[in-house]
C-alpha cells in the first residue's frame, strides 16, 4: 500500500517555476493513447522485469537491435479499436502522426542511451515528450507486472505450436501473422527496463547538462512509478536514482512515506551517512511525531551505520511509547548481534520476538495486500504502523541464523518454544531448512541431534527429515565441507583466480551444497586455490581435507561405500611440499613431517614430489640432504623410473655442491662415483630419450668434475643412441666452460709470464678451435655431437689430456714431447673405450671424432 506522491507544496511550486517554459503538447485532447490495455490480458502477456547489475552501462548493440515501440500496423489496429470504443470517426491522419511520433521517440531513446551528448540535438519540448512517452510505457508495465510469467510462457508456447501445426489456409495464415505479433509483444522488453537504462545514464557523472531537460514533475511521476515496482532490486535502483535526481534539484522534501522509501534505498546502496542525516533532520517534526514506522526506520538506519547504542535506545523508546516492536526490527537486532558474535544479545532479541508472539499471536503467513495508490494519508500511515503478528518465516529466519553460527542450543530452544505453540511450524521449518540450507549445514544439524538430548519426539522427526543418500562420517567432516564452501566464496570475491578456476570453484561449491562426492580432480584444484591464500586458516583447512582423504585411503580395503572425499595420493602431498618449498626460506621441518606422514600411510611418492624435495633442499642451502634424499629415493623405490627432470635436477645439485664445497678428495670421489652410477642407469634404460636440457646438465656436470670421458659419452649417447642433432646451446655451453677454464689458467700467470706467452696462447686458442666456434655456430647445417666432443678432445690434447689450473704456468709454454703426448692420448682413448663399454655405448675411437 503506497501513498500518492504527497510532496510538499514548495516542491510543486519549484517544479512549476522551473518548467513553466515546457508543456506537453497533445494533438487531440479527447483521445488518450495507451500502448496496451491496462488490465492483464492473456492474449498479450508481458515479460516480467529482469534484474540488472547496479548502474550497468547499456549495451549499445542491444539498444540498436531492440524493438522498443509497437509496430505501425499494431498501433493502427489498436487506434481503430479505440476510436470505435469511444464512438468517434476514425482519423487516419492522426494515427499516422502517432506512428511517426512513436518512431521519433524510439530513435531519440536509442540515440540518448548510446550517446548522452546527442540530447543537445533535441529541444526541451522533444525531451519532455520523450520522458512522457517513457513514463507512459512504465505505467503500462505497472498495469501488467502481476501477469503470471509461467502462464505467459505457456500461452506463447501454445501459440507457436498452433502456428506450426496449422494447415496453410488463408485463415490460418492470417492467424499466424496475428500470432507472430502476439509473440513479439510477449517477448518485448518491458518499459521498466528502459527506465533503468535511462536513469542510469542520466545519473552518470558528466551528464549534468542533460538533467536540466528533465522536468521535475516528470521525476516525481517516475518516483511514484518506482515505488510500485514489485521486483525489489529494480525498485530499489529506480527509487535511489530518481530520489538522487529530485533531492539534488530542489531543497524541498518528500512526504514521510516517500522519504522513507528513499532512505531505505540509500541504505541499500551504502549511503548510510546521507540516510542518517535525512532521518535525523526529520525526527521529531510534526509530520512524523507519533508515527512508529518512522522510529523503526531510524532503528534500521542506526543499525546499518553500526550505531548499536543509538539503535537500542530508539527501540526502547519505541517500545515504551507504542508497547510494540515489529518482528522485522527484532530480527534486525538479532542479525546484527550474531554478525558481531554477541550471541547473548542476539538471543535477548529472541525474547523480544517471543513477547510479540505472546501479544499478537503466531501465524503461518501474512496476507499480501495488493499494491494500491491512496490519497488518504491516514490510511497509508495506518498501514505502515500496523501491528503484525509473528509469522513462521520470522521464527525460521531467526532459528536458521543461529544454526548458521553453530549455536545449536539457542536454535533448538527457539524451535521447541514455537513448536509447542503450533505443531505445524516444525513441518514448515524443516521444509524451508531442507530447501534453503546446504548439505553440510543439514549434516551438521543431523550430527548434533544424534549426539544431544533435545526434545525426543521433535529430534526424531527432524532426523527423519534430514536423512540423505550420502552422509558425512562425523560433525567434523560436515564442518570441513562447510569451511570449504565459505573459503571458496571468499576466494571468488577476492578475484585472485583465473576465469577457468572460477568455474571450477563454483562447481565444487555446487557439488558440496548438493551433497555430491568430491572427485580427485576437484580436490586437487581445491588444494591449489586454498593454498594460494597463504593464511593459517586455509592451511588448517587443507590439512583437515588431507586427513579426510587419508581416512578414505585407509578405508578403501574394508569398505566399498562411496566416500565424500576421494582417497589421497602423493599428488596432494606434493602441493603442500610446493607450498612450503617455494617460500623464501623453505620450512624443512614441516616438509619432512609431511613426507613422514605420507610414508606412514603407505602412500608411494611420485617422481614429481621427489623432484620438488630435491629442489627444496637445494634452495634451503642443504644440497647434502638433497643428494642423500635422491640416492635414497632411487635405491629404495622399487617402481622408480628415471625421468629427464629427475636426472637434470639431481645432476644440477651435484654440480652445485662441486662449485660451492671445499675440496675434499674422498667426498669428491664418492660424488663422482654416484654421478657415474646415475649416468650408467640412464644409458642402460631402454628407450630413455635424453632431452637437450638434460644433455646440457650431464655435460656441464661431468666437465665440472673433470670427468671428460663421461662428458664425451653423454654427447655420444645423445647423438648416436638417441639419434638427435646437437643444439647450438650445447655447443656454446661447452665452449663457455672451456673458455673459462683456459682463462683460469691464464689468471695464474704473472704479468711477465703472460707477455712472454702471448704468441703461444694465441696458437693454443687456435688449435683448440675457439676462433672457429662462431663460424661453426652460424653454420645452417645441422650440428653433430662430434662437433662439441671435438672441442673437448682438442682442448685436452694441447694439455696432454691432463689439464689443471696451473697447466700454463708449470709448463711455461713448453709442453711434453710428441711421444709423451701420443702416450697420453692412447691412455685417454683406452679409458674412453672402457667407459663406452661400461655405459653400453657403441665403440668410437678418438680418430672417429676428430683428427688431431
Amino acid at each position: 500500500m503506497l501513498a500518492r506522491s504527497h510532496w510538499i507544496a514548495g516542491l510543486r511550486r519549484a517544479a512549476r517555476l522551473r518548467d513553466s517554459h515546457i508543456r506537453t503538447l497533445r494533438t487531440r485532447p479527447d483521445v488518450v493513447v495507451k500502448r496496451s490495455s491496462a488490465q492483464p490480458n492473456s492474449a498479450h502477456p508481458v515479460e516480467p522485469p529482469r534484474a540488472r547489475s547496479k548502474f550497468q552501462r547499456a549495451n549499445t548493440t542491444d539498444i540498436q537491435n531492440a524493438s522498443i515501440s509497437k509496430p505501425p500496423a499494431q498501433i493502427e489496429r489498436e487506434m481503430k479499436h479505440q476510436f470505435e470504443k469511444d464512438d468517434l470517426d476514425y482519423d487516419p491522419e492522426f494515427v499516422q502522426e502517432l506512428i511517426q511520433q512513436s518512431q521519433k521517440e524510439e530513435k531519440m531513446y536509442k540515440d540518448i542511451l548510446q550517446d548522452p551528448e546527442k540530447a543537445k540535438e533535441y529541444t526541451a519540448k522533444e525531451m519532455q515528450a520523450f520522458v512522457e512517452w517513457l513514463v507512459r510505457d512504465c505505467e503500462e508495465f505497472l498495469a501488467n507486472q502481476d501477469v503470471d510469467t509461467e502462464q505467459r510462457d505457456k500461452e506463447l508456447e501454445q501459440t507457436v505450436d498452433h502456428m506450426i501445426n496449422s494447415d496453410p489456409t488463408p485463415e490460418n495464415m492470417a492467424g499466424a501473422f496475428s500470432g507472430m505479433e502476439k509473440i513479439a509483444q510477449g517477448l518485448k522488453s518491458p518499459g521498466i527496463e528502459k527506465l533503468v537504462h535511462f536513469l542510469s545514464m542520466i545519473c552518470r557523472k558528466g551528464n549534468e547538462e542533460l538533467r536540466k531537460y528533465i522536468p521535475l514533475d516528470s521525476l516525481l511521476r517516475i518516483f511514484n512509478i518506482s515505488t510500485q515496482i514489485r521486483d525489489l532490486e529494480i525498485r530499489a535502483k529506480c527509487i535511489h536514482m530518481t530520489g538522487n535526481l529530485i533531492y539534488s534539484a530542489t531543497d524541498a522534501r518528500a512526504d514521510p512515506i516517500n522519504e522513507m522509501f528513499y532512505i531505505e534505498s540509500l541504505m541499500k546502496f551504502h549511503k548510510g551517512q546521507t540516510a542518517e542525516r535525512l532521518y535525523n533532520s526529520r525526527r521529531g517534526k510534526p509530520d512524523v511525531a507519533g508515527q512508529r514506522f518512522w522510529n523503526e526506520l531510524g532503528v534500521r538506519v542506526y543499525l546499518g551505520n553500526r550505531k548499536i547504542d543509538d539503535a537500542e535506545a530508539l527501540a526502547a523508546e519505541t517500545k515504551q511509547q507504542f508497547h510494540y516492536l515489529h518482528p522485522t526490527i527484532c530480527l534486525a537486532f538479532a542479525d546484527w548481534y550474531m554478525a558481531k558474535e554477541r550471541f547473548e544479545d542476539a538471543f535477548r532479541w529472541w525474547g523480544e520476538l517471543r513477547a510479540v508472539m505472546n501479544s499478537q499471536g503466531l501465524i503461518e503467513s501474512l496476507p499480501q495486500p495488493e499494491t494500491q495508490v491512496l490519497d488518504d494519508e491516514q490510511l497509508v500511515y495506518g498501514y505502515h504502523n500496523r501491528e503484525d503478528p509473528v509469522t513462521f518465516d520470522h521464527v525460521t529466519e531467526l532459528a536458521i541464523g543461529f544454526l548458521q553460527w553453530k549455536r545449536y542450543d539457542e536454535a533448538m530452544e527457539i524451535l521447541e518454544v514455537t513448536t509447542r505453540r503450533d505443531k505445524q511450524f516444525l513441518f514448515y521449518f524443516m521444509d524451508k531448512f531442507r530447501t534453503s540450507m546446504s548439505f553440510p549445514q543439514r549434516e551438521m544439524l543431523r550430527h548434533v541431534l544424534q549426539s544431544s538430548s533435545y526434545h525426543p519426539s521433535m529430534s526424531k522427526f527432524m532426523l527423519s527429515e534430514l536423512a540423505s543418500a550420502n552422509q558425512t562420517r562425523s560433525l567434523e567432516q560436515a564442518e570441513i565441507l562447510d569451511g570449504i564452501v565459505v573459503s571458496l566464496r571468499e576466494i571468488l570475491d577476492l578475484k585472485i583466480i583465473s576465469p577457468k578456476e572460477r568455474i571450477v570453484a563454483s562447481s565444487i561449491i555446487d557439488s558440496i551444497k548438493g551433497g555430491q562426492c568430491l572427485t580427485t580432480m576437484e580436490c586437487r584444484e581445491l588444494f591449489k586455490m586454498l593454498l594460494r591464500i597463504k593464511s593459517k586458516r586455509t592451511y588448517i583447512l587443507v590439512t583437515q581435507v588431507l586427513n579426510e582423504m587419508n581416512e578414505t585411503f585407509e578405508r578403501m580395503s574394508s569398505s566399498d561405500k562411496l566416500q565424500i572425499f576421494p582417497p589421497v595420493s602423493s599428488h596432494f602431498y606434493l602441493l603442500l611440499v610446493q607450498l612450503f618449498g617455494r617460500q623464501k626460506k623453505p620450512d624443512l621441518a614441516k616438509i619432512e613431517a609431511i613426507v613422514r606422514l605420507m610414508e606412514s600411510k603407505g602412500i608411494g611418492m611420485v617422481t614429481l614430489m621427489a623432484n620438488q624435495l630435491i629442489l627444496t633442499y637445494k634452495k634451503a642451502g642443504r644440497p647434502d640432504r638433497a643428494i642423500e634424499f635422491a640416492q635414497h629415493y632411487m635405491n629404495t623405490n622399487e617402481n622408480f623410473q628415471l625421468t629427464n627432470d629427475f636426472c637434470k635436477i639431481t645432476f644440477s645439485v651435484y654440480r652445485y655442491v662441486q662449485m660451492k664445497s671445499a675440496a675434499h678428495k674422498l667426498a669428491y670421489k664418492r660424488r663422482l662415483q654416484e654421478l657415474q652410477d646415475i649416468f650408467r642407469r640412464i644409458c642402460r634404460t631402454p628407450g630413455f630419450d635424453v632431452s637437450p636440457e638434460l644433455l646440457n646438465e650431464l655435460t656441464l656436470t661431468f666437465l665440472k668434475y673433470g670427468d671428460y670421458v663421461s662428458a664425451i659419452c653423454a654427447l655420444q649417447l645423445y647423438g648416436m643412441v638417441c639419434n638427435k642433432n646437437l643444439e647450438k646451446t650445447t655447443l656454446l655451453l661447452v665452449n663457455d666452460y672451456l673458455e673459462k677454464s683456459f682463462a683460469k689458467m691464464k689468471s695464474k700467470l704473472t704479468e711477465y709470464e703472460n707477455d712472454q706467452m702471448l704468441a703461444r696462447i694465441s696458437q693454443l686458442r687456435e688449435t683448440i678451435g675457439f676462433k672457429s666456434l662462431q663460424k661453426l655456430s652460424d653454420n645452417p647445417l645441422d650440428l653433430n655431437w662430434r662437433d662439441a666432443a671435438s672441442y673437448i678432445i682438442r682442448y685436452l690434447n694441447v694439455f696432454d689430456f691432463n689439464p689443471n689450473p696451473f697447466s700454463l704456468k708449470n709448463h711455461d709454454g713448453h709442453f711434453t714431447s710428441t711421444q709423451e703426448n701420443e702416450d697420453a692420448k692412447s691412455r685417454f682413448e683406452a679409458l674412453l673405450l672402457k667407459s663406452q663399454e661400461d655405459y653400453q655405448l657403441p665403440k668410437v675411437y678418438l680418430s672417429d671424432i676428430v683428427q688431431l
